[in-house]
């Protein structure tokens, strides 16, 4: 339940300030970088949680997730998990489980190594 800008008024809609901000897609000739692009199309592809564990080459991602995993607006829930294979098996149960995407953002290196089993196990 939300109350809306009237004082007084409860409502059982969303108002619009709580609702998700919409994608703004970059226009012909704008510069947009390969994190914001991914951030946007986890998001049209429908994805709400995301299990990750931050590491060097993947840090850029991680510096542009925190802007879609804060405030009321957010667009991701992030599970941090303590190991790149958690990552994976976290995000195959949660897939399994409630039928929508599952995404695990690791490193390059060792780190993707480390989601292997939880990637063919999927």
């Amino acid at each position: 339940m939300t109350r809306s800008k009237n004082k007084g008024d409860i409502t059982g809609a969303v108002s619009p300030s709580n609702k998700p901000r919409r994608p703004q897609f970059p226009k012909i000739g704008e510069l947009c970088n390969g994190s914001e692009i991914l951030m946007r199309a986890l998001y049209q592809e429908g994805v709400k949680t995301i299990f990750g564990y931050p590491g060097g080459a993947i840090m850029p991602v991680y510096d542009d997730l925190l802007k879609y995993t804060e405030g009321d607006d957010a667009w991701f829930h992030h599970v941090l998990v303590r190991h790149e294979q958690a990552a994976a098996h976290a995000a195959e149960g949660y897939a399994r489980v409630s039928g929508e995407v599952g995404v695990a953002i690791v490193t390059s290196g060792p780190g993707a190594t480390n989601t292997l089993t939880g990637v063919a196990d999927a």
